[in-house]
């Protein structure tokens, strides 16, 4: 079978530079089909070690005890997980199947903060592989979620959003204020807060210590000398004169922020009592969102969420990064940048009356949504001047992890859950960034290129000593995949490179080193040669010569054309 390879065009893809594998100067990755970017996944929800903590409920008096949890999912099986009380000393650890959530439940896990300014009631989270962790805070039906960032991802900066208006006068001080927990890691540790007046108390924290802070000044901040984590909330913020709701929400870093947001309707409440926090560290221009025209804002902002577009959701764009909050009755929801969306997230479920994702779709790819192995029928409402639609897709099973993925589209996904009315709920955690037709990926497709020139059986070594093998092309559409992205390479490509076809010296057959049959060829004019002309394949490495495959002395010195295969996440 003859293809012209130099013809070929698909949807573009920027080349991705990557870091060289095991540290040699020798190997450039060329091509990265798809990837499983855990340092850039946003939130940033998957690591190994995690610090977080559960804030006082005061929605619920005694005798309710609250059920505070921790929920935790791994990529991977046999996941040794452990989870530490830094004081009163407690510690577990279980084994976690892959993508199986296990909620750690325990007396001494569960211990909520009381108005202590320190405290040691640190929960510390550390694995041997990667997984997700959800804080669950609940005492009666009073339920909040936290998606908990790893340390890896945590900052030493964080600005504080605009205090939202509650109805505070039946409460004593300091609860009629908000609170911010700021949680240590494992070294002494220097927190200063501040307002638009100057620093106005610093505090040492010793590992796993957190201390609280009650918010009653305008615009905090807070820097450390080492990345911390933040919580922030209030332990019974009233709603009406008669009902409270128990708020809490992670903070991210300044690094985490964005300049475009899109906003769908939380419909449990009136769209006039929904407003946005706008958290900013400078001034700002907000240039599209409430109102109409350009606003000047030289501050963190509470931004009412009416008027609206007419289908009850917008887009918010800045002109510098900022961290966006939905404020609505109950629930404090921090809101996904457009480019941070992904193609495949991670939702956990809890027992509660409704489980639900909302979902954010460009609206002409509504059909590639697909939880686990089905496509999601969804009723999606377009979000007018987006180009997205937005829908809620059920989540029926409780206590178990689902896995929403498009095939070929970047998505937001939120969770939200409720019981007796109450909404709470959290963004996803992101699996991937890149869609595949095939599912979610957890590893990437990955073709590299070295540079040490060597024969067959060396390069053969050399892929192998990377985790790689010699690339077999063995479809039509993998060489068109592979011939373009050596076209569009940032570096420069030799002529030629071993690939992973050889003859048996016994048969003279040709054969694949992935054991697969040998039913597609793009050999050039001419080739192969007899046994004694060449007895390992190559294939030239540019446009003019068509990516053509020869037959050579496996004692020519070629670059090895190197390639990993794509691993993804088992769905149900």
């Amino acid at each position: 079978m003859k293809i012209s390879l130099t013809s070929y065009h698909s949807s573009p893809t920027a080349p991705v530079r990557t870091p060289l594998a095991h540290g040699t100067a020798m190997e450039v990755i060329i091509l990265l089909l798809a990837a499983f970017d855990l340092a850039h996944s946003f939130p940033n929800c998957f690591g190994k070690d995690f610090i977080t903590a559960f804030p006082e409920n005061i929605v619920y008096y005694h005798p309710t005890h609250p059920n505070n949890r921790i929920s935790v999912t791994a990529l991977n099986s046999n996941t040794s997980v452990t989870v530490t009380i830094a004081s009163p000393y407690f510690t577990t650890t279980q084994q976690l199947s892959a993508g199986q959530p296990v909620e750690f439940l325990s007396y001494m896990i569960g211990k909520e903060l009381d108005l202590s300014k320190f405290s040691n009631q640190t929960v510390h989270v550390t694995s041997t592989d990667y997984v997700s962790v959800l804080a669950i805070s609940q005492k009666g039906d009073s339920i909040q979620t936290v998606l908990v960032p790893p340390v890896q991802t945590l900052g030493t900066e964080y600005n504080v959003p605009p205090v939202p208006n509650i109805y505070q006068s039946q409460l004593y001080l300091p609860y009629r204020w908000f609170r911010l927990v700021v949680i240590n890691h494992n070294r002494t540790n220097q927190v200063t807060i501040s307002g638009t007046t100057g620093p106005y108390e610093t505090v040492s924290l010793l590992p796993f210590q957190l201390v609280q802070f009650w918010l009653n000044g305008s615009d905090p901040h807070v820097l450390s000398d080492l990345p911390v984590a933040v919580l922030y909330g209030h332990p019974c913020a009233f709603t009406t004169i008669c009902t409270c709701r128990f708020l809490l929400t992670p903070l991210y870093p300044v690094t985490e922020w964005g300049s475009e947001y899109l906003l769908p309707t939380i419909e449990e409440d009136p769209i006039n009592t929904t407003a946005l926090l706008l958290t900013t560290s400078q001034a700002v221009t907000l240039l599209s969102g409430p109102g109409t025209g350009q606003l000047q804002l030289q501050s963190s902002q509470k931004l009412p969420f009416y008027p609206s577009l007419p289908s009850g959701s917008f887009s918010v764009k800045t002109s510098s990064p900022v961290l966006l909050t939905l404020d609505t009755p109950g629930l404090l929801l921090n809101l996904l940048p457009m480019d941070s969306f992904a193609s495949c997230y991670l939702v956990s479920t809890i027992a509660s009356q409704i489980n639900q994702a909302l979902l954010i779709v460009p609206t002409g790819q509504t059909g590639g949504v697909h939880l686990e192995g089905n496509v999601l029928t969804v009723t999606w409402t377009p979000m007018n001047g987006t180009g997205y639609s937005w829908g809620l897709a059920d989540l029926l099973t409780v206590g178990q992890r689902n896995i929403i993925w498009h095939s070929s589209s970047k998505i937001g996904v939120y969770y939200l859950g409720q019981t007796d009315g109450k909404v709470y709920g959290n963004p996803a955690a992101s699996l991937s960034a890149y869609p595949d037709s095939n599912g979610c990926v957890l590893n990437p497709e990955i073709v590299t290129l070295g540079n040490n020139q060597a024969g067959w059986p060396e390069s053969l070594n050399y892929c192998q000593n990377r985790g790689y093998n010699l690339v077999s092309l063995n479809t039509p559409d993998f060489l068109l995949r592979v011939a373009k992205a050596l076209r569009e390479s940032p570096v420069p490509v030799p002529g030629q490179g071993w690939i992973g076809m050889r003859r048996s010296s016994l048969t003279g057959q040709w054969y694949w080193l992935t054991q697969q049959d040998v039913s597609f060829t793009h050999w050039g004019l001419g080739e192969p040669g007899s046994q004694i002309q060449g007895q390992c394949a190559m294939m030239t490495l540019d446009p003019e010569g068509n990516y053509t495959w020869s037959d050579q002395s496996c004692c020519e010195a070629l670059p090895a054309v190197c390639y990993q295969a794509p691993v993804y996440f088992a769905l149900r």
